[in-house]
C-alpha cells in the first residue's frame, strides 16, 4: 500500500511538471553542432547548423554542414658541389592544397516525449558536393639551368541519398535544449579526378615543356557508420 501510495504521487508530481513545463503545440528551433569543435582531430573545420519546425511529436527538419581546409607551404635549399667548376643549386618547392564540402540534408523526425526529454527517430534525403585541389610545384637551378615541375591533383564528388537519424534532446529551460544525435548515411556517390603535370626547362639549347593529364571516375554505394564523425552534439535556440 506504501508502495502504491508512493508510487502514484511520484507519478502525479511528474505529470504535474510536465504539464507546468509543457511547450506549445509548434515551435521553430535553431541548433548549432558543436561535435566537430569536440572531436576536431577527426572534423577540422566543420560547421553545421540544424533547423526544425516542431508541430505536436512530429518535426520538419533541415541541416546544412560546410567544411573548410586550405593550407600552403614552402621550402628553399642551396646546395655547393665542388671540383673544377664549382656549382650552386637552389631548390624551391611550393605546397597549396584546397578543399571545400557542404552536405544539405532535409527530413522528419518523430518524438516520443518523457517530460523534458525527448527522444526521436527520423529519415534525412542527402545531397553533398566536395572538392579538393591539391598542388605541388617545384624548381631547381643549377649551372644557369632552371627546371620547374608542376603536379595538380584535383577531385570533385557529388553524393545523393538516405540517412536514418535517432536522438534524444533533453529542455534545460524554456529556451534552450541540449542534444546527442547519430545518423547512418546510405549513399551514391559520382567523382571525378584530374591529375595534370607538367616540366620546363630553361633555357637550355631549347625550351622544353612536357605536359601530361590524366582523368578518372570513382561511383558506386556506400555505407558509412562512424560513431565519432557521425555523431552530433548540438545547443538548441527555441523560438
Amino acid at each position: 500500500l506504501l508502495a502504491l501510495t508512493a508510487g502514484w504521487i511520484l507519478f502525479a508530481s511528474i505529470t504535474a511538471t510536465a504539464q507546468k513545463d509543457s511547450l506549445p503545440a509548434s515551435y521553430h528551433e535553431l541548433a548549432l553542432d558543436v561535435a566537430p569543435i569536440i572531436t576536431r582531430v577527426y572534423s577540422p573545420n566543420v560547421s553545421s547548423f540544424l533547423y526544425r519546425y516542431h508541430c505536436g511529436n512530429g518535426a520538419i527538419r533541415a541541416r546544412i554542414d560546410v567544411s573548410l581546409n586550405n593550407s600552403t607551404n614552402t621550402s628553399n635549399g642551396t646546395s655547393t658541389a665542388g671540383g673544377g667548376i664549382p656549382t650552386t643549386d637552389t631548390n624551391t618547392n611550393n605546397y597549396k592544397y584546397n578543399y571545400s564540402a557542404f552536405t544539405i540534408r532535409a527530413g522528419y523526425q518523430h518524438s516520443y516525449n518523457a517530460g523534458k526529454a525527448r527522444f526521436y527517430m527520423g529519415l534525412d534525403g542527402i545531397f553533398s558536393y566536395a572538392m579538393s585541389d591539391n598542388t605541388t610545384t617545384s624548381s631547381r637551378t643549377a649551372s644557369g639551368t632552371e627546371t620547374v615541375n608542376t603536379s595538380e591533383y584535383k577531385t570533385t564528388t557529388i553524393g545523393f541519398g538516405l540517412a536514418p537519424v535517432a536522438g534524444v534532446q533533453y529542455r534545460m529551460g524554456r529556451y534552450f535544449t541540449l542534444g546527442i544525435e547519430e545518423y547512418i548515411p546510405v549513399l551514391y556517390s559520382d567523382g571525378k579526378t584530374t591529375n595534370t603535370s607538367s616540366e620546363t626547362v630553361t633555357p637550355g639549347i631549347q625550351n622544353t615543356i612536357t605536359n601530361s593529364k590524366t582523368d578518372g571516375t570513382n561511383k558506386g554505394w556506400n555505407l558509412t557508420f562512424n560513431p565519432v564523425n557521425n555523431l552530433s552534439i548540438y545547443i538548441g535556440f527555441k523560438f
